[in-house]
């Protein structure tokens, strides 16, 4: 018993530095080998990134809302959406607030879709599926450091609604540069993600179960 402790705690060190290198090390070098023109896509999905109560958007969700446009008017895919839920109840969602800001962009509304009720990088890509294609491409925008769970959960979200997504990266910025509540944003966003990567993983394989146990409401599991 304690050998096999000590080897899973060794698996979950080793696991846990490895992304502690490859999550800065990805940002970095895909932020260098990104595209400056995008190949065509059926659509721009942008993940929310924080909102006040009040339904101000914080500067690195307007970041991601203002990439996203800029790939829009490139014209490499027809149409944005736009994933964000509420900062209270029944306040105002992030994904309509987004989609009210690339309009005053010059998006037309016509072309832009809104999933306001996720409330995590999972949620967003779970909740979305109704406005992404059955099987197509998407170009998903958010910070370069949080690419790789954007990326792990649109897959994800594909694989259990029995679609094949194509999912190209596109960074808003490699580092969320402005937070609130950050003083030294590079360092704790990347600590932060590897914690919120470990902890995704387990909220998975934890959802993925609900049905056997005849769990209810397993979607709040996932925020």
């Amino acid at each position: 018993m304690i050998k096999l402790f000590r080897r899973s705690l060794a698996l979950l060190i080793c696991v846990f530095v490895s992304l502690l290198v490859f999550i800065p090390s990805f940002a970095w070098l895909q932020d260098r080998f990104e595209p400056d023109i995008f190949s065509s896509a059926d659509v721009i999905m942008v993940f929310g990134a924080g909102m006040d109560a009040d339904g101000t958007l914080h500067s690195s969700t307007i970041l991601r809302v203002e990439k996203a446009v800029t790939l829009y008017q490139q014209r490499v895919a027809p149409r944005l959406h736009m994933s964000g839920g509420m900062a209270r109840d029944n306040g105002p969602a992030a994904g309509n607030q987004m989609r009210e800001l690339a309009v005053s962009m010059g998006v037309p509304a016509a072309a832009i879709t809104s999933e306001t009720k996720s409330l995590s990088t999972l949620q967003n890509a779970l909740f979305s599926l109704p406005d992404l294609p059955q099987n197509g491409r998407i170009i998903a925008v958010s910070e370069g450091f949080h690419l790789p769970r954007v990326w792990a959960s649109l897959h994800w979200a594909a694989w259990n609604d029995r679609r094949i997504f194509d999912v190209a990266l596109s960074n808003s910025e490699p580092f969320r540069s402005t937070s609130p509540s950050l003083n030294w944003p590079q360092g704790a966003m990347v600590w932060r993600e590897v914690l919120a990567t470990g902890f995704n993983t387990l909220r998975v394989l934890a959802w993925q179960m609900a049905p056997l146990v005849n769990a209810k409401n397993r979607h709040a599991w996932l925020e």
